[in-house]
């Protein structure tokens, strides 16, 4: 772990989500030099620049098609070279506790955003329904993010289902 991802750790802030087949933060962090040209690729409009001058996704606006835009503009080197053989990134949906299917209110925006039909929907016997996400088809797209109505969606590199999705974490 580089310095910059204890200290994010230590803070309580999640790992920035850099664009698809981007290199290990640190690499990343040293070959970026916030210039704009995977903003201005991505046909998508969720590559943006963080505060600290880097790219990074937000889902806020829709999800990743993995099209490579972002990765073929980089005249940096910030994203790995041989991407057809590879996945774009071991990222995956995240589901809060403030999920409306939870409280026994029927939504499922996120559902019928969900391509890859990695979203389970599991009765419990109180009548509410447990979001789940299969992380074997889950892409970590994002698409399910956008839609979702109380913000219980998130997109995280290394998560598991479990995790939960803090206030002021997405």
């Amino acid at each position: 772990m580089d310095r910059r991802s204890f200290f994010r750790r230590l803070a309580g802030r999640p790992e920035p989500l850099r664009p698809p087949f981007a290199l290990p933060e640190a690499e990343f962090v040293e070959a970026c030099n916030g210039c704009s040209d995977c903003v201005k690729a991505c046909p998508e409009g969720i590559v943006r620049i963080d505060s600290l001058g880097f790219a990074e996704v937000d889902f806020a606006s829709g999800g990743c098609t993995f099209c490579d835009a972002c990765a073929q503009s980089c005249g940096r080197g910030a994203f790995y070279q041989q991407r057809a053989a590879r996945a774009p990134w071991d990222a995956k949906a995240l589901v809060a506790e403030n999920c409306l299917e939870h409280k026994g209110v029927a939504c499922r925006a996120c559902e019928s955003a969900c391509e890859a039909a990695a979203i389970v929907f599991c009765r419990r016997p109180c009548g509410a329904t447990r979001v789940v996400i299969n992380e074997r088809t889950c892409t970590g797209c994002g698409a399910c993010v956008a839609p979702c109505p109380v913000q219980a969606l998130a997109v995280r590199v290394g998560a598991n289902q479990y995790q939960p999705v803090l206030e002021g974490q997405r």
